[in-house]
């Protein structure tokens, strides 16, 4: 088992609610989404949940955002791994709410997920982070005056 692996092996034991049985994996078919699924599918039979992956096509940059879908649809059907893929105009929706493209792909992206765990008993979802991601996200809060809890970054 590599560092990566032994790593997420640490966060699941840690932080891995007692009873949960699905795991959803938020896969934007970029790096980080794509290790941790294939992380969590080889470690599946060892932690027993099920897994599946959802994909939102957020339709912000034409030909290379439908490449993205394409690719999770070609990878989770090779892997036998169930794919919900959903497609949302996340421009038009920021323009309309007075958010950031940001702000709006991320409610977008999250009502995805809990409605899709919703639907499953002892379901959560895995997001695929990198340090670097945490270190935006501080420094973001940072720059907004928050709290301690946004000084902590993504909580896990």
């Amino acid at each position: 088992m590599g560092r990566l692996e032994r790593a997420v092996a640490g966060a699941l034991k840690a932080d891995l609610p007692e009873g949960t049985r699905h795991v959803l994996v938020a896969l934007s078919g970029g790096a980080d989404s794509v290790a941790l699924l294939h992380i969590l599918r080889a470690s599946s039979p060892q932690w027993g949940y099920e897994l599946s992956a959802a994909h939102l096509n957020h339709n912000l940059r034409g030909e290379e955002s439908l490449r993205d879908q394409c690719f999770v649809q070609d990878l989770c059907a090779a892997w036998g791994i169930p794919l919900t893929v959903e497609s949302a105009e996340v421009a038009r929706l920021a323009a309309e709410r007075g958010q950031t493209v940001e702000e709006a792909g991320r409610v977008v992206r999250y009502a995805l997920f809990a409605r899709l765990c919703a639907q499953r008993p002892s379901a959560v979802t895995a997001t695929g982070h990198t340090l670097s991601d945490q270190a935006e996200t501080v420094l973001l809060n940072l720059i907004r005056g928050a709290g301690l809890d946004g000084l902590a970054g993504m909580p896990p």
